[in-house]
């Protein structure tokens, strides 16, 4: 490892290996890394030094203060060659039962999220994660027990949870080629919701008073701490983001409506809880759609939450509301003398929207 010269900016360390497995568990140990953070991950189209004597050697390049991981093309082909043989190897001694220390079942772990960095579509590894995660969180109750490193099996479990949303996170806004707009990783990401964190919501944060119960002490705001409103604003965060990564990503759009439906529909939220939850996405998604007024994807995400403040949110002044938006897209329209397919259509179905109930 060769860290990179002194200078003003953030410090950027440089990893250049010869031997595959060494970038392997270099580029491991990163993705794991410890606390769990979201990163921006991207793959380098040339590698930093232009010597000859480095053209053939696979680089990481990793700057800790801004979480930012990039990797050439040929060494994340090579992680992903050694990925591959370690996870095909590896589930066939878990499916034997042939892991009792759990070894095995880690190697598995690790290597699936190197081989998802390469490929985001390949459902068996996606799989396969949902099998480790059903082990290591179904069933738990409270976190009864404690762990090896003195901490209960209940935050030992979250902690797991927020692993694998901060991991999809980073490979959901990062600039890579194919992941924002993957299909797969999406519906894995709101299969966690679905299979754990709202079944679970009330029992694990929410006292009686229906209050957030912080089961960590911890200065970062992350998923353990989230009540219901705060989890979706860092969704939709997530979401607008992989918006801007690759424009018209209906794939987000629609999972921000099943979650939305989803966190609308539970106990979590009470009618204030659900009259703030859409007050604010319909603020902040009408910004992002004058910020991207191409983008039908957005647009059509805007229409979906004014259909909800209708059918299930029962605004008191939901006509008044659609009329407002209206006006306000009208005029942004005027201002700027815009014309859009995207508007134009929002704009004609929102006046029948608001038409139909009135």
């Amino acid at each position: 490892m060769t860290s990179a010269p002194p200078h003003e900016g953030p410090p950027v360390l440089f990893f250049c290996m010869q031997n595959a497995d060494d970038v392997y568990n270099e580029l491991t140990t990163l993705l794991h890394s410890t606390p769990s953070k979201v990163l921006e991950i991207d793959i380098l189209p040339t590698l930093p030094s232009s010597s000859s004597s480095s053209s053939s050697c696979p680089q990481i390049q990793y700057s800790a203060p801004d979480h930012a991981l990039g990797i050439t093309k040929v060494a994340l082909i090579q992680c992903f060659v050694i990925a591959r043989t370690k996870f095909f190897a590896g589930k066939d001694r878990l499916c034997a039962g042939e892991d009792e220390t759990g070894g095995k079942e880690q190697d598995v772990w690790r290597a699936t999220s190197v081989m998802l960095l390469w490929d985001p579509n390949y459902s068996t590894v996606i799989n396969w994660r949902k099998r480790i995660m059903l082990r290591s969180v179904g069933g738990w109750q409270g976190g009864e027990g404690t762990c090896e490193e003195g901490i209960s099996q209940g935050d030992r479990k979250r902690e797991i949870l927020e692993q694998e949303l901060l991991f999809l996170e980073s490979l959901l806004t990062s600039p890579l080629p194919k992941h924002t707009k993957s299909s797969t990783l999406w519906a894995h990401r709101l299969w966690l919701f679905r299979t754990f964190w709202l079944a679970d919501f009330v029992g694990l944060w929410g006292g009686e008073d229906g209050g957030s119960k912080r089961y960590i002490q911890s200065t970062r705001r992350d998923y353990r701490e989230m009540d219901a409103f705060s989890l979706w604003e860092r969704e939709l965060a997530v979401v607008m983001k992989a918006g801007e990564r690759h424009p018209r990503n209906y794939y987000a759009w629609n999972y921000a409506r099943e979650l939305l439906d989803r966190l609308v529909n539970s106990e979590l939220c009470l009618t204030v809880q659900k009259h703030s939850l859409a007050e604010q996405t319909l603020e902040r998604t009408k910004k992002w759609c004058f910020m991207h007024p191409r983008d039908i994807s957005g647009w059509t995400f805007l229409l979906w939450v004014l259909e909800l403040v209708f059918t299930k949110v029962g605004d008191e002044k939901r006509e008044n509301t659609v009329r407002v938006i209206i006006w306000e897209t009208t005029g942004f329209m005027r201002k700027y003398d815009w014309r859009g397919e995207s508007v134009e259509w929002f704009l004609k179905n929102a006046e029948r929207l608001a038409a139909h109930q009135t």
